[in-house]
């Protein structure tokens, strides 16, 4: 799946997602924060795709009104503030356990450094905690679980089948032109991957 997909099943698997929208020569961004602005294609991979992530909103709709130009068939651009990651992670769900790793910062820090924080694995009614056990507050724990439970509900068929289902999330806010995070911060999920 590409970025725009992903998005897509997120929202209808009802779970906070990244507030993206389509970029249009008459979007206005706010000064405040910093932009991230990527255009997309209806193919599976989109690694090599133009985009600026991080950056103010002069640059981002100087970007996007070129990318705008050069649209073609089944191409489109989208844009969505710019997230400072105070605590990342994964949720792995399968038809045995639920797995929950968090980490500091960005959710690289976890899927290509391999560092972890804290690890919940969930079989029945079983719970094992692994690692910082206070790293997450008990507020971000049974919101996590809570959509662990969802995702299960919703996908029964397809878990009982077998998939896996892995989902990155953070919890994140604005960030500011200085590069400082502002405002509250959220739960957003950003990628899901059916295995």
């Amino acid at each position: 799946m590409n970025r725009i997909q992903d998005y897509y099943v997120l929202n209808c698997l009802d779970l906070p997602t990244i507030p993206w929208k389509e970029y249009y020569h008459s979007t206005k961004l706010s000064k405040d924060i910093l932009w991230t602005i990527k255009s997309e294609k209806n193919k599976k991979n989109n690694t090599e795709l133009p985009r600026m992530i991080g950056v103010t909103a002069k640059e981002a709709k100087d970007f996007g009104g070129k990318l705008y130009k050069e649209l073609g068939e089944g191409e489109m651009v989208f844009y969505y503030p710019y997230f400072f990651a105070i605590k990342s992670g994964i949720i792995d769900i399968n038809y045995d356990r639920v797995a929950i790793e968090a980490v500091k910062d960005d959710v690289d820090n976890l899927v290509r450094r391999n560092n972890v924080d804290m690890t919940m694995i969930f079989h029945d009614d079983d719970l094992e905690i692994f690692g910082d056990q206070d790293f997450l507050t008990q507020e971000e724990i049974l919101e996590l679980i809570d959509c662990a439970v969802k995702i299960k509900k919703q996908c029964a068929a397809d878990i009982e089948y077998g998939k896996n289902f892995l989902l990155q999330w953070s919890y994140a806010c604005y960030t500011s032109t200085r590069k400082q995070p502002i405002g509250k911060k959220n739960l957003m999920f950003h990628k899901v991957k059916v295995i």
